[in-house]
């Protein structure tokens, strides 16, 4: 038979710069009553909560959505892979590359996986 804690501040998990996560999602939470969605974006993005954030960007404007997006994608995934470049897809971020490097990884590099980025890019095509 287990006990659960009656206090949920026992569980609360801190986030990479020191802050109380749960604090940040009482926060997070406040702002959404105030209907301060870029605010609440901002928050969740802070620690982290990129479901959260792309879950309010979505309703907010397409440029918010575009950089929470991308911001999630620079986070999550190694530059210069293909599910990096398929999450640059999705936000509406995938620029043609103007400059050795600018998909984060040197010309070199590329040669060695076009394929697979170009796969990412047809298979995903909107």
């Amino acid at each position: 038979r287990s006990k659960k804690s009656s206090s949920h501040r026992n569980d609360a998990v801190e986030s990479s710069d020191g802050t109380d996560k749960q604090d940040s999602i009482g926060r997070l939470q406040e702002l959404l009553l105030r209907g301060d969605r870029l605010g609440a974006v901002e928050e969740a993005v802070s620690i982290g909560d990129f479901a959260t954030a792309l879950l309010v960007a979505s309703i907010c404007d397409p440029e918010t959505y575009k950089r929470v997006a991308q911001k999630y994608a620079e986070t999550t995934f190694h530059a210069g892979s293909p599910m990096y470049t398929t999450a640059l897809l999705f936000s509406g971020s995938l620029q043609a590359p103007t400059i050795s490097g600018a998909w984060g990884v040197e010309a070199d590099q590329l040669r060695q996986s076009w394929k697979s980025h170009l796969a990412a890019i047809i298979s995903n095509r909107t």
